[in-house]
């Protein structure tokens, strides 16, 4: 009887020590299950990092294709812009002052058919102004102005000083001439026995029933102290930098504050020297040289267009005209 007890209690033991491995290989399975499911989430999180850096790849992709498409697209704006700007100058321009320019000097005669003497004339400005061949001339002129409205307008290729109403006038060889404009070049278009001067101002009269019909008395410039009548103007002409037809009213102007200087001047039968470069003009340029300061000059520069910030025409050929030193106390 003990023996069976004992055999009994054994039996027991083993169920219940079957129990517990049994119950050890069931957490086991579990805890496998879950380490697989926690494999199984791990391997889902990684693939679905690997798409999102795929699709973030693919839209940093698209994204820079984009800026890139957008960045050509800049370029084109700008190289159109550009070129806008271009075609907007060019139109605006009859001619300039490029020496190998389609609109240059040596083309104002092919531009249009009113303008064939800057290229066919035969008396064109401006020359050069050399002693040797002057014939020395003992008549004077004589100027007569007047205080007077005036505007300033920028031209584009210059700087021009409009009066309105009655300025005066210069009378020649009995012909009264009365003032119209005066306007500067930088550098000076004429030489004297070579030299070109920094700058030079014209004062155009007009005459229509003259034979011929404009005057223009030219003053010189060479760098120095600055010129008091053009400080007056220079506000004026400070305000209209790049502004072509600007015109600002300038008030009340004495064409006698010019100052011309000595009474010894040249005389030669010329041309404008700017299209249509008509000819039959009498110059007069003063011997005289003044001064203008260098931001006067740059000023100047500065206001008109780029094609015309050096708006000097080059020399003419001279074709044997006589040039006369106009010396009316006996000294040349």
């Amino acid at each position: 009887m003990a023996s069976e007890i004992r055999r009994g209690r054994r039996e027991a033991s083993e169920i219940g020590r079957g129990r517990r491995e049994a119950s050890e290989i069931g957490r086991g399975r579990r805890e496998a299950s879950e380490i697989g499911r926690g494999r199984r989430e791990a391997s889902e999180i990684g693939r679905g990092r690997r798409e999102a850096s795929e699709r973030g790849q693919r839209v940093g992709e698209r994204l820079g294709e984009g800026g890139e498409r957008r960045a050509r697209l800049g370029e084109g704006g700008e190289r159109r812009a550009r070129e806008g700007r271009e075609w907007e100058r060019e139109d605006e321009r009859e001619f300039d002052y490029g020496e190998k320019s389609e609109k240059g000097p040596k083309m104002w005669g092919k531009l249009k058919k009113e303008w064939e003497a800057c290229n066919n004339g035969e008396m064109q400005s401006p020359i050069d102004m050399s002693h040797e061949r002057v014939r020395i001339i003992q008549k004077p002129d004589k100027r007569h102005y007047k205080l007077c409205n005036a505007t300033v307008k920028n031209r584009g290729h210059d700087i021009s000083l409009q009066w309105h109403g009655d300025a005066g006038s210069v009378l020649i060889n009995g012909t009264n001439y009365p003032l119209q404009q005066a306007h500067w070049h930088s550098p000076s278009e004429h030489t004297v026995n070579g030299r070109r001067y920094d700058m030079e101002m014209h004062m155009v009269h007009l005459n229509e029933n003259a034979t011929n019909k404009i005057v223009v008395i030219e003053v010189l410039y060479k760098i120095g102290k600055p010129d008091r009548f053009l400080s007056k103007l220079i506000r004026n002409i400070s305000s209209m930098i790049d502004k072509k037809d600007e015109v600002k009213n300038a008030g009340m102007i004495d064409p006698r504050e010019i100052k011309i200087g000595s009474r010894k001047y040249y005389r030669y039968m010329g041309s404008l020297t700017v299209p249509p470069c008509t000819e039959g003009v009498i110059w007069t340029i003063n011997k005289k040289v003044r001064t203008v300061s260098r931001a006067q000059v740059k000023m100047l520069r500065e206001a008109v267009h780029d094609y015309a910030e050096r708006n000097g025409r080059p020399l003419q050929p001279k074709n044997k005209r006589p040039i006369y030193l106009m010396a009316p106390d006996d000294t040349a």
